[in-house]
This record gives structure tokens, sequence and C-alpha cells, in this order.
């Protein structure tokens, strides 16, 4: 057909793309993204710190620069309950944060996650932490599913099978 005219198609022999697929590379960007995110939203709407402490606390976050923000914004918040957006950014410059946080202003990320940035309504970032939260902790339990199903494809034992199930 006249649509198809002028496209080159793979020749016989190679692997045709897989539509979908992600390397593994990837799924650690896009867990990276959706950390920074859920720790954007948290910045520019503190009120957010208090109504979803716990939850904040049961993140599992990529250890490192991140997962230490998570914790010292919990610390900061559980020490002043009058803390602010502008109080919170200045505490976590001084405890050495300052490239992080600069990493959470990303107009890139304001731009595809709009209920991230400081000009959304607290109900908007309430709504969008909570669905990111969600696919967040999702993924990390697909990701310990197949590593369950994993051993105890390997290795058929008690244990294995004991660790799918929980």
């Amino acid at each position: 057909p006249q649509a198809w005219k002028g496209r080159t198609f793979p020749s016989k022999g190679m692997p045709a793309p897989t539509i979908g697929a992600k390397s593994s590379g990837d799924v650690r960007t896009l867990q990276l993204r959706q950390a920074q995110v859920l720790l954007a939203i948290l910045i520019n709407h503190v009120g957010l710190i208090f109504a979803e402490f716990e939850a904040i606390g049961d993140l599992e976050l990529p250890s490192g620069d991140l997962d230490t923000l998570r914790q010292e914004i919990l610390n900061l918040a559980s020490q002043n309950p009058d803390l602010d957006s502008a109080m919170l950014k200045s505490q976590l410059r001084d405890a050495g944060l300052a490239a992080v946080l600069a990493s959470l202003a990303e107009p890139t990320l304001y731009h595809f996650w709009p209920f991230s940035g400081p000009a959304a309504s607290f109900d908007e970032a309430q709504a969008g932490w909570r669905h990111m939260a969600t696919l967040f902790q999702m993924k990390r339990l697909e990701e310990e599913i197949a590593a369950a199903e994993n051993d105890l494809g390997r290795e058929m034992t008690e244990a294995s099978l004991a660790r799918l199930d929980e």
C-alpha cells in the first residue's frame, strides 16, 4: 500500500522489536522518578507530611540521597508541628541535602506531574501523592513476588514456598 512506501522493515533473521520491553535500567529510572515525585509533593505541600506521616515512614525508597531526604523530612516534621515549606527547605539545605532538594525542583517534574508542584491545591497534591505511593509500593511488591518465584523455581523448599506465600 501507498502508506508503506519508503518505510524500512527489519530484514529476515533479525529479531522483531518487542513492544513495551523495558530494560532494568528503564525500570530503575522510573522508580527513581516516582520517588522524586513523591518527595517533591511533600516538599511543596508540607501539610501532607502530617496527613500521610505513617505512609511516608512505610515507603521503601531506593537507598541513597532520596531515602535520606525522606528520613530527614520525617525527623523535621516530628520535631516541628508548625513546619512550612520554606522552613523545611532551609533545614534540609542546612542538613547537607541541597543537591537532592534541587533535583526535586526540576521543571520537567512539575510539567509531567503537575500535582507535585507548588501551584497544585492540597487536594490535588494529596490525591497525586496517594496514587504515586500506591504505584510505587505495587512495583516493589511485584519485584518481591518475582524474586520469590525465581527462588522457588531454583530451589523448591518449604522456605522458598513460604516466602512466595508471604
